[in-house]
């Protein structure tokens, strides 16, 4: 049976019903370590830093943002195939066949509905995303990279940021206008250190 038959069969399932990825089983998913990953399934660090983003959002979001898997995993002779849908500004499904128990990468094979999912060479974020949760994230999901947090940690304390504890500085243009620009030393020095090195 092909990848794309039973791609229309699982789309066109009334059987299939969705939980949130970190409430199923991939028993059998091989264990890749994230070079593995990164060099062989992604070819570099983009997909594998959005994929980052993808989990993160579903683990911290309240519901805008979900990854779900479907419960109903489809035998493919030795195979199975996992089912997700990614929602978020757009719908994305994704599917991931893989052979229980083995560690060949031959054994891995993938499809996305996004416009870059049915690439030949490496994978889109959606499929990194779905293959590294169930080789490496599932384990400990909590040790899942959150590459916004450090943003978190810099915006957040400059929006709450009060006029009262900021000097105003005027800064004069070419067509001798002012600028105002507010100046706080804490939050310039704390959040952005290489500028202080300057």
């Amino acid at each position: 049976m092909s990848l794309h038959y039973l791609i229309k069969k699982t789309l066109t399932s009334s059987q299939n019903t969705f939980k949130k990825i970190e409430n199923i089983q991939f028993d059998g998913f091989p264990k890749l370590d994230i070079e593995i990953i990164r060099k062989k399934i992604t070819f570099g660090y983009y997909q594998l830093e959005q994929a980052y983003g993808y989990l993160s959002e579903h683990f911290e979001s309240n519901g805008d943002y979900q990854f779900l898997v479907s419960n109903n995993m489809e035998n493919d002779k030795d195979s199975k195939i996992v089912f997700a849908k990614i929602q978020s500004r757009h719908l994305n499904s994704v599917f991931v066949r893989f052979k229980p128990n083995s560690n060949q990468l031959d054994d891995i094979t993938w499809v996305c509905s996004c416009k870059t999912g049915k690439r030949t060479l490496g994978c889109c974020s959606h499929v990194a995303a779905l293959i590294y949760f169930m080789a490496i994230g599932r384990f400990n999901i909590t040790n899942i990279p959150k590459p916004g947090l450090r943003l978190k940690d810099v915006i957040i304390p400059i929006a709450y940021d009060s006029d009262e504890n900021e000097d105003i500085v005027g800064i004069e243009t070419s067509s001798n206008d002012m600028i105002k620009r507010s100046l706080s030393i804490n939050s310039e020095i704390e959040n952005n250190p290489t500028a202080s090195k300057k």
